[in-house]
């Protein structure tokens, strides 16, 4: 008697065929059919979330458990093939490597929705799902992807070069209330913008000079709310201010050693800018070790550190930051930490230490502050971004060493957009690189209440709307969790 499994591919089931002999089986019958084994789970998902992926799939009739299978690859295979595009559907992804129960790791007796944790982020998952009935495990499923992080890869911006939409060592970067991007271009001494489509718009200078609307080394950028550009023109130790279309408006600054008793206004190697709801400026005196602020005109009005690793002094500050109750955040690069200031520049907390577990730095540079009060920190030298409380408290980090598509080499500016997208500039890669939070983290950040600047100090209310009637004016605003009145 001889036996064989025939496949038969349209029904996605398998038959028991047997040769029988005289008086056996049927009495010479030349083939019997086994049950049809079942068919496999439909309508497979996974989505991704920090450090783990949730897989869903629809339930098939008389299953007694279902099994899953997986295995990982080091990073998802993208067809890049644009300058600047975004990275936007199915097409782009080799989401299927052929997942095999014989080769894959099993998760036995699983159940829709599974929750698989403990991942690394930054890892390919890939998928497949099979039931098991009273007839038999079926076949595997579709197969699907997932690649595990709070954040995930939508689109990048630029490549090494020298022309318009090409980078050469960007260093800061900052966004505008239409969602445009300015770049700091430093080896090519321009700075450039671009659409929230990562389309080039625009650059200016593009000659080390120290003539107005040129650049010698540029580095930290910010927006105002009076939607004007600032620039922290290192190598020429000033500052420059510009319309949005790149028109010179003011500059201000010059050479000056603090040691020396250098009075406001003069710099050495200003590296990180930003502003706040007024629009003052706020500048990262980096060699100097201090920071000083201005008025929107350049007049100045306070200044405060010194060299050292005591609380509010600095050892090369870089990136600067102000959340929306005006507390100044500052990257404190060869300390090793975050140092947290209010409006007088007055010392607040601090945390961080070297080391490259979470809450630690090697050499922070970029700092950015979302609506919410979170804080995010370029770890420059260990190739990642991290999220804290406008406390410090550690909440999340994505990134690693490399040059494929979502990876960091020597990151040094962020900007964080009103939708919680985040931009870092990869340096080391010559492009900048834009995350969008996972469901997972979103909603994290909607749940969680904005951080107030000290403690008793109830956030402000958001989303103010004005509608104008005919005698009367009428507000509305999102009610705050344990307000008595407003």
């Amino acid at each position: 008697m001889n036996a064989w499994l025939c496949d038969d591919s349209q029904r996605f089931n398998r038959r028991l065929c047997i040769d029988g002999l005289p008086g056996e089986w049927g009495g010479g019958d030349p083939v019997a059919e086994e049950e049809e084994l079942p068919l496999p789970p439909q309508n497979v998902h996974a989505k991704s979330g920090n450090g783990r992926v949730t897989i869903t799939w629809d339930p098939v009739p008389d299953a007694m458990y279902y099994n899953l299978y997986f295995q990982t690859t080091k990073g998802v295979q993208i067809k890049f093939s644009e300058l600047t595009r975004p990275i936007a559907g199915p097409e782009d992804f080799k989401s299927a490597i052929g997942v095999k129960k014989d080769k894959a790791t099993c998760l036995e007796g699983a159940s829709s929705p599974y929750v698989h944790d403990d991942l690394a982020n930054g890892t390919c998952y890939h998928y497949v799902v099979t039931v098991v009935t009273p007839k038999g495990e079926s076949l595997e499923s579709q197969e699907v992807m997932a690649i595990p992080s709070p954040y995930l890869l939508a689109m990048v911006i630029g490549c090494e070069g020298v022309g318009d939409g090409e980078l050469s060592s960007p260093t800061g970067i900052a966004l505008d209330k239409d969602g445009n991007l300015y770049v700091a271009d430093t080896d090519n001494h321009s700075i450039q913008k671009f659409d929230k489509t990562g389309k080039f718009l625009a650059r200016w200078g593009g000659e080390p000079s120290s003539q107005e609307g040129q650049f010698y080394y540029p580095r930290g950028l910010a927006v105002g709310p009076d939607d004007v550009v600032y620039v922290a023109d290192s190598g020429n130790n000033r500052v420059q201010k510009f319309d949005l279309e790149g028109n010179a408006q003011k500059a201000w600054g010059k050479f000056g050693f603090a040691w020396r008793g250098a009075e406001m206004g003069r710099f050495d190697v200003p590296w990180g800018i930003t502003t706040d709801q007024d629009g003052n400026v706020y500048v990262s005196d980096t060699s100097n070790a201090r920071i000083q602020k201005f008025q929107p005109d350049g007049q100045p009005l306070l200044k405060w550190g010194r060299d050292g690793s005591f609380d509010g002094a600095f050892f090369f500050p870089r990136g600067v930051a102000v959340d929306f109750v005006g507390n100044i955040y500052v990257a404190d690069e060869s300390n090793n930490r975050i140092q947290k200031f209010d409006t007088r520049g007055s010392f607040l907390t601090k945390w961080g230490r070297e080391g490259s577990g979470p809450g630690q730095f090697r050499s922070p540079w970029g700092i950015a502050c979302d609506a919410l009060g979170n804080v995010y920190v370029v770890d420059s030298g260990n190739h990642r971004i991290q999220k804290f409380d406008g406390n410090g408290t550690f909440l999340c980090s994505f990134g690693n060493r490399g040059k494929t598509e979502g990876q960091l080499n020597f990151p040094y500016g962020i900007a964080v957009d009103k939708e919680g997208c985040v931009f870092v500039v990869d340096s080391g890669n010559n492009r900048i690189l834009k995350y969008v939070p996972t469901e997972e983290e979103l909603n994290r950040g909607k749940e969680q209440p904005a951080q107030a600047a000290d403690a008793g100090v109830v956030q402000p209310p958001r989303s103010l709307a004005v509608k104008a009637g005919d005698t009367e004016v009428f507000l509305s605003w999102m009610e705050v969790s344990g307000a008595q009145s407003y």
